[in-house]
């Protein structure tokens, strides 16, 4: 075995013409394009299925933003930690990695049940109710906030909790409402 000590080290450029390529960056505005598209196809889909109940979510959202945004962020800070108390148990393993899926997928509904509450407090503010529209508007607002450095952030967030408690209330009111309608007649009112 011979050594030669004349041999050197390249360079990384040295073998595509001494040029270092770069990769490309996508501007920040393409994502909130694509964030607003996939939130107006995946807000089109509660509307057209279920009307009377995101009608329900649009005025509990409009009626009540405060409540809404509290439960939210109870709902948002509860689920988790019910979850974890859940894996602890070997039961509880598969509900609490099942569980987590399903919030995840309802965080992101969320999100764009409350785009579809802001739109409807915007256009109810001049006087006009399309959900189509509210859809629309909701979600381009979010994307115009969401460029914003810092206010873009709290804005999402908060559309995030208002949405959030605005289902988690729909939801309770609606289970309420199904737990209630057993055969008892209800008992008659003086």
């Amino acid at each position: 075995m011979t050594r030669d000590d004349d041999l050197e080290v390249a360079s990384p450029g040295a073998f595509d013409g001494g040029s270092e390529t770069e990769l490309p960056t996508i501007p920040s505005w393409v994502g909130a394009v694509y964030s607003g598209l996939s939130s107006l196809l995946l807000g089109a889909i509660p509307p057209l299925a279920a009307p009377r109940f995101s009608g329900r979510i649009a005025a509990v959202g409009t009626t009540q933003p405060l409540r809404s945004g509290g439960i939210g962020l109870l709902t948002l800070l509860g689920t988790p930690i019910a979850l974890l108390i859940l894996l602890v148990t070997i039961v509880g393993i598969p509900l609490s990695i099942g569980g987590a899926l399903v919030f995840g997928a309802v965080a992101l509904a969320a999100t764009v049940y409350g785009a579809f509450v802001l739109g409807t407090l915007l256009l109810s503010l001049g006087d006009y109710r399309n959900r189509w529209a509210a859809l629309v508007v909701g979600v381009v607002v979010v994307a115009l906030l969401r460029q914003l450095p810092v206010v873009g952030g709290v804005a999402r967030f908060v559309v995030l909790l208002v949405g959030l408690g605005a289902l988690a209330t729909a939801l309770c009111e609606l289970r309420g409402r199904d737990a209630g309608s057993d055969d008892d007649p209800a008992p008659p009112t003086a």
